[in-house]
C-alpha cells in the first residue's frame, strides 16, 4: 500500500473481527513505532502487548469508545471487541512524551493500515486500573492504548470546509462517516 493511500483511508475502527492477531504482526508495530522521531530521541516509550484473552478482556472493560456516536459504536466484547491492546508506558513527568506518543501511534497506526490491521487510540480509559492490571512500575506512568484488529467496518473520510461541524456520525447504512477540514481551510499563508 503506498503511503498517500494509508494516510487517507485510515481510520479508526471500532468493530473488529474476532480473528487473533499474529505476535509477530503486533511486534511489527512495535518495530515501526520506535522508528518514529522522538525529541532528543529520547526513545523512553514502552510498549506492554496485551493479548492474553482475560487480561484483553479486562482491560476493554475499562475503556470507552466514541461519544459522538454513543451506545451504536461501542465494540461488544466476544462480538465486536478488539482482540489486543499495546499499551504505551513512560517514565513520570518525563518531557515530550505526549508529542513522542503522538509520532510513536501514528507510526503505529498508519503499519497496521499496511498489513490489513484496524487500530483506534484510546485516552479514555481507567489508566490507574489498567496500569495496576498490566502490572506498569510506579516510576513509569501509562499514557494511552492502541485496540487493535481486523477491521469489521469502513469508515469513511469526507473533506468539509473550515465553518463546518467536524462531529462524526453514523449514516443510515451504519457507516461511520469522519468529517475532515479541507486543507485549504487549515492553511495561513505569511
Amino acid at each position: 500500500m503506498n503511503l498517500k493511500k494509508a494516510l487517507i483511508e485510515r481510520r479508526s475502527i471500532r468493530r473488529f473481527k474476532q480473528t487473533e492477531v499474529d505476535k509477530k504482526d503486533l511486534v511489527y508495530l512495535v518495530d515501526m513505532a520506535r522508528r518514529a522521531p522522538f525529541a532528543a530521541n529520547g526513545q523512553q516509550l514502552r510498549y506492554l502487548i496485551v493479548v492474553q484473552p482475560r487480561l484483553v478482556r479486562e482491560v476493554f472493560n475499562r475503556t470507552a469508545w466514541a461519544a459522538y456516536v454513543k451506545p451504536r459504536r461501542d465494540p461488544v466484547w466476544g462480538v465486536s471487541s478488539p482482540m489486543a491492546f499495546i499499551a504505551v508506558s513512560a517514565p513520570k513527568y518525563g518531557a515530550s512524551q505526549e508529542v513522542n506518543v503522538g509520532a510513536a501511534f501514528q507510526s503505529m497506526s498508519l503499519a497496521a493500515q499496511g498489513i490489513g490491521l484496524g487500530t483506534c487510540w484510546l485516552g479514555a480509559f481507567r489508566k490507574e486500573e489498567v496500569a495496576k492490571i498490566l502490572m506498569v512500575p510506579n516510576d513509569r506512568e501509562l499514557l494511552y492504548l492502541m485496540a487493535i484488529g481486523y477491521p469489521d467496518e469502513t469508515p469513511v473520510s469526507e473533506d468539509i470546509r473550515g465553518d463546518e461541524s467536524v462531529k462524526y456520525y453514523l449514516d443510515d447504512n451504519d457507516v461511520l462517516h469522519v468529517p475532515k477540514i479541507r486543507a485549504e481551510d487549515l492553511i495561513e499563508w505569511h
